[in-house]
Formats: C-alpha cells, sequence, structure tokens
C-alpha cells in the first residue's frame, strides 16, 4: 500500500503488504542491474512504405500511429507530396513558395508562434531547408520548438515536423537531429 503525505512517499511493509513489496524491490533490482551492465533496448526501424520513409529510431524513441514520440514527448512525423504537376512559378521559387503554408500549419497547432529561424540542414544526404519556430500554447507559456525540414529528393518533397517540448531534455534535439540526417527516402507504395 502506498500512502501519500505531502510529497513524501511511505511504501508500507506490513505483513499483508510484503509480497507486493518484494516484488517491487525484485523489479528494481532488476532493472538497476541492466542499466549497470549497459543493456539498451534493441535498435528499431521505423519504415512507412506509403510514404516512401525509412529511419532507424533512436533509444528511447517509440512509433505512435503516423508519428515518433521520445519519451520527453518531442514528435516527429513525415508528410511527402509530388511535384509531378505543379506551377512553374512554385517550382521556380522551391521551397520558399511553401514558408506560407508552414507557418499556417504552426499557427494552426500553437497559441504563440515566434519569428522563425531559417537554416539549412542535411537530411538523407541532401540541402534541405530548415525551419525553426519559437512556440507554446499561450503566449507567455515557457517555449518549445517547432522544427520544419523540407527536402527534394526528385519529384517529391518532404515535410519532417518536429515539436520540441519545453520540458524535453536536450538530448530530444540531438536525437532528431541525428534521425532526420539518417533517414532513407524511397519509392512511396
Amino acid at each position: 500500500m502506498v500512502k501519500h503525505e505531502s510529497n513524501v512517499m511511505a511504501i508500507s511493509t506490513t505483513p499483508e503488504h510484503r509480497p507486493r513489496f518484494g516484488a517491487l524491490l525484485l523489479a528494481l533490482v532488476t532493472a538497476t542491474a541492466a542499466c549497470a551492465r549497459g543493456e539498451r533496448e534493441a535498435p528499431r526501424l521505423y519504415e512507412n512504405p506509403t510514404l516512401g520513409v525509412r529511419v532507424q529510431l533512436t533509444p528511447g524513441w517509440k512509433e505512435l500511429g503516423d508519428e515518433l514520440k521520445s519519451r520527453g514527448g518531442s514528435l516527429l512525423s513525415f508528410r511527402a507530396h509530388s511535384l509531378v504537376g505543379a506551377e512553374r512559378t512554385f517550382l521556380e521559387r522551391f521551397p520558399d513558395s511553401l514558408i506560407p503554408q508552414l507557418e499556417q500549419w504552426a499557427r494552426s497547432s500553437f497559441g504563440y508562434v515566434g519569428e522563425a529561424r531559417r537554416t539549412t540542414a542535411v537530411v538523407a544526404g541532401i540541402d534541405a531547408l530548415e525551419l525553426t519556430y519559437p512556440v507554446s500554447a499561450r503566449v507567455g507559456d515557457r517555449e518549445g520548438k517547432l522544427i520544419y525540414w523540407v527536402v527534394r529528393p526528385g519529384d517529391l518533397f518532404y515535410i519532417l515536423r518536429a515539436t520540441v517540448s519545453s520540458k524535453a531534455p536536450a538530448s530530444d534535439e540531438n536525437d532528431l537531429r541525428a534521425m532526420i540526417a539518417a533517414v532513407e527516402f524511397h519509392e512511396p507504395r
């Protein structure tokens, strides 16, 4: 039985609760021993044949529907779009012609969206547009990040969208960057 008193948690060791306490202690010792031996989770691969995306997940990340999620709450998603039949002016200005739509998407998702920082990143060995926005649910809240990467391998372009919570560890953004650098694009099915 667990009793909560203010911020202190006490574990009851009365005779009727000792079997549960023993199981809890065994689980804790087993987990601690595994960490001490350096055991890690097995590497996992995220593959979405419909989008033509494949990426090795960094430890601590899992597949959650069509998104990848970290233990810290950061998210990564992928979208693929064809450029076949696109207007000439859109193509001539690409990827800048896409920025207004990305900003609209950001504003529909967050109460506060700050000024974007623009840079170039490498996604799957290809130079990509990177836009990083400071974001929060409301003005005045701690800011997280919204990051878009736009990459064009051939007649398709991909939008990779990541949200990094203000509470997420710094390792989340490092993991994101490692995964997007190693992502593989192939012909969608």
